[in-house]
């Protein structure tokens, strides 16, 4: 009866004085709280229940804390939804208890230690709803919520309760990444008081991750120039992005711009919306490093809803100072501590293209503008972005069918330039193309800047001579040349290019000796044969004219018999065939 159980022997023999008795009993349930049982009784009695001998300050043992049954969960399995936008459902806890918990018993959950993540210690953390009429007791930074339960848990029960408000993440932050971990939250059932374990269960495997929403719709439209965004260009940048996630008044926005752009140029970068997308007013909030822009909401305008459209601009920028066909920058959206809503980090960056060289001209040497001639082109320009010390300098000189440029003529066409204090350094010859009367290309060759020790600054007036250049063999002009300037990485990007008019050439010399004009027939007023002989020098092709002009007093009005032509060569007279009038 109560906490004595009387055994009545059935069967075996005396027990001789002095011996040594285990006696086991099966059945009995430990108490439902851990901790020492206090002391115990043994007696002997006979039948009639007289006492024969008897020990009342047996020391007891220890009670250790239990297991909890099974369902035993935590949900969310993850913290995203106690974070994202400030948005929180809640963390449902279900726990099956083996043992009961009194009335006034606690119930405790001890999340796992992160770092940077603050756990509510105020104590508002609070339960929203539960099975057994839990109230919320207290929350300590370390991450311990203890909750009450005033009519104690049966036995082999389920209880379960959801209690939010419990964890912030870090701050405030720059926008890195959130922590991403695994641990475990350990929920114990108590006695009242809080000391005793009665149950507890390790729950494994709860993992903490970037609970980011995603930015649709986003773009980044670099400095345009004439409606086109070119290299080197300073003015504004558009940013432009649809959230997914409703955003606070006084949000941030991070931009991580891709290589090559450049802020306070001209002036200090500074935030401005579009009109149409969001009101309030922006600020540049952090200092900008390493391409990064963070741009802050000051809170005088209202929270942006889910989906909304919003467009700012941020001033005094300039675009890289080459062309980009393609790349992309990193775009976050989020609370002002720094925490990230939403992101994109493939937000697609217009291309940047070519920005123009002016006063492009092309000169040749003093005396040698005559066709045919071997001779040195200069060819001037002025840069608008700068040429890096490896960078690369590409001509393209015009070919029109009748007129074109040949390189290495009479010896290797070298490159240097006139003016060092503008453009220092050894130019090598990285390529040349000779013009091909078939296809019609141009003669192009690309220098590369060599052993510079600076950029050719913006803005430089750039003389660049080549040597060895054999003018076109016909009289006149070829038409347009091209210059291009390079950088000295992706693949040599073009800087900027422009363009002008070859100068013309005149034709060139014909070289006679002693006896140039010969008469077969030198009577005067006779019908004759006349000889000219003169060295031409540059071909002459098939489908050429002749001119010959005769000196005063000579007739031509009498038919004409024939017109033979004939080239020397070695002594040697060969017919090259005939000429009409």
């Amino acid at each position: 009866s109560g906490q004595t159980l009387t055994l009545t022997r059935t069967s075996g023999a005396s027990v001789a004085a002095g011996t040594i008795v285990e006696l086991q009993v099966t059945g009995p349930a430990n108490p439902g709280q851990t901790g020492a049982t206090g002391t115990a009784e043994f007696a002997t009695e006979t039948s009639s229940g007289a006492r024969i001998d008897e020990r009342t300050d047996v020391a007891g043992t220890t009670i250790t804390v239990s297991p909890m049954g099974t369902p035993t969960s935590v949900e969310p399995p993850t913290l995203q939804g106690l974070v994202i936008g400030g948005q929180n459902d809640g963390i449902n806890v279900t726990v099956t208890t083996n043992h009961t918990v009194p009335s006034n018993g606690f119930v405790t959950v001890q999340f796992i230690a992160l770092a940077g993540w603050n756990f509510n210690a105020t104590g508002s953390a609070g339960v929203s709803s539960s099975n057994f009429g839990a109230t919320s007791l207290t929350t300590t930074a370390a991450g311990l919520v203890t909750v009450r339960a005033p009519s104690g848990i049966a036995a082999d029960s389920t209880a379960w309760f959801v209690f939010s408000d419990t964890v912030t993440p870090p701050g405030p932050g720059d926008f890195d990444s959130q922590p991403t971990s695994t641990g475990t939250i350990t929920v114990t059932t108590k006695a009242p008081g809080g000391t005793a374990d009665i149950n507890q269960v390790v729950l494994a495997a709860l993992s903490v991750r970037d609970p980011a929403g995603a930015l649709t719709g986003t773009s980044i439209r670099p400095v345009l120039s004439g409606g086109t965004a070119k290299a080197g260009a300073v003015g504004s940048v558009e940013i432009e992005f649809r959230n997914q996630n409703g955003l606070p008044s006084t949000s941030r926005f991070r931009i991580v711009f891709p290589d090559g752009f450049a802020f306070n140029v001209g002036g200090t970068t500074a935030p401005s919306i579009v009109a149409g997308t969001i009101n309030g007013g922006l600020l540049v909030a952090e200092t900008i490093t390493n391409n990064t822009v963070v741009v802050a909401m000051d809170g005088t305008g209202i929270s942006i809803n889910p989906g909304t459209v919003v467009r700012f601009a941020l001033s005094h920028v300039r675009n890289p100072e080459l062309s980009i066909s393609s790349h992309s920058a990193t775009l976050q959206a989020g609370r002002s501590d720094g925490f990230v809503i939403d992101e994109n980090t493939t937000v697609p960056v217009d291309a940047i293209v070519t920005n123009a060289l002016s006063s492009v001209s092309l000169a040749y040497a003093s005396g040698s503008a005559t066709a045919g001639a071997d001779t040195n082109v200069t060819v001037s320009f002025t840069t608008f972005n700068p040429v890096p010390r490896g960078g690369r300098l590409r001509v393209e000189l015009p070919n029109d069918g009748t007129r074109s440029y040949v390189w290495n003529n009479g010896a290797t066409t070298q490159a240097w330039f006139a003016n060092e204090t503008v453009a220092d350094g050894a130019l090598s010859v990285v390529s040349v193309s000779q013009p091909n009367a078939t296809s019609g290309s141009n003669a192009v060759i690309v220098v590369e800047r060599t052993g510079a020790s600076t950029a050719i600054a913006s803005s430089a007036s750039v003389e660049l001579i080549l040597s060895h250049v054999r003018l076109p063999q016909v009289s006149g002009t070829a038409g347009t040349f091209t210059v291009q300037t390079q950088s000295d990485v992706s693949g040599n990007a073009l800087i900027d290019e422009g363009s002008g008019t070859v100068a013309s050439v005149s034709a060139g010399n014909i070289a006679v000796g002693a006896g140039a004009v010969a008469l077969a027939n030198s009577t005067r007023g006779a019908n004759t044969t006349v000889t000219f002989t003169f060295n031409v020098t540059n071909p002459v092709p098939a489908s050429s004219r002749i001119i010959v002009g005769f000196p005063p007093g000579f007739s031509l009005q009498p038919s004409f018999t024939g017109v033979a032509l004939a080239a020397v060569s070695g002594g040697a007279t060969v017919s090259t065939g005939t000429a009409a009038v």
